[in-house]
């Protein structure tokens, strides 16, 4: 039943051989795979790996030859992995949206964003109008515009203020 496993890994580059055979056979022999799949997995991985390097192979041989994972599915982890790694760049502002921050000043943010509080009805999340979280609205948290007020995450529960020009900000107790 494992035999096929094993050539398996050495296929994949884990250095495995009749000394690993035998210790796997052993302790399936000992019961110490306590008869689950799982257990199996975690007895060769104990046994069979013995390079930090090759616990992905292990992993991936494992998920192929008993699960019947095949490797274009983990080639897709691999990329979306890389994806994760290297996020996307911030939007750029755009020339009109760069002098309508210009003019705007910290009360009219203020002003604008309970406005928007009495018209909203529900939760938001994206989009470029009102209070809520990951979009590129002036108002809310972890969105993508580069000034506004957040709310919510800031000490305290306060609002935040973010200045277009250096990019610091003023906490205020909106109460």
């Amino acid at each position: 039943m494992f035999v096929p496993f094993l050539y398996e890994l050495r296929d994949r580059g884990v250095k495995v051989g009749a000394q690993e055979a035998l210790s796997l056979a052993q302790a399936l022999g000992l019961g110490l795979h306590k008869g689950t799949l799982d257990g199996f997995y975690e007895v060769a991985r104990a046994l069979c790996v013995h390079r930090e390097q090759d616990l992905d192979a292990f992993d991936r041989a494992f998920a192929h030859h008993f699960r019947g994972v095949p490797d274009d599915a983990l080639a897709l982890t691999d990329e979306l992995l890389q994806w994760l790694e290297q996020p996307a760049a911030k939007r750029q502002l755009t020339e009109l949206e760069k002098q309508i921050l210009e003019r705007l000043d910290l009360s009219q943010a203020r002003e604008r964003l309970r406005q928007r509080l009495l018209e909203q009805r529900e939760r938001h999340d994206g989009g470029n109008r009102w209070v809520g979280t990951g979009g590129a609205s002036p108002h809310g948290s972890a969105g993508t515009h580069p000034t506004g007020i957040k709310v919510g995450n800031a000490p305290g529960g306060a609002e935040r203020w973010i200045s277009r020009e250096s990019g610091a900000s003023a906490t205020f107790d909106p109460t």
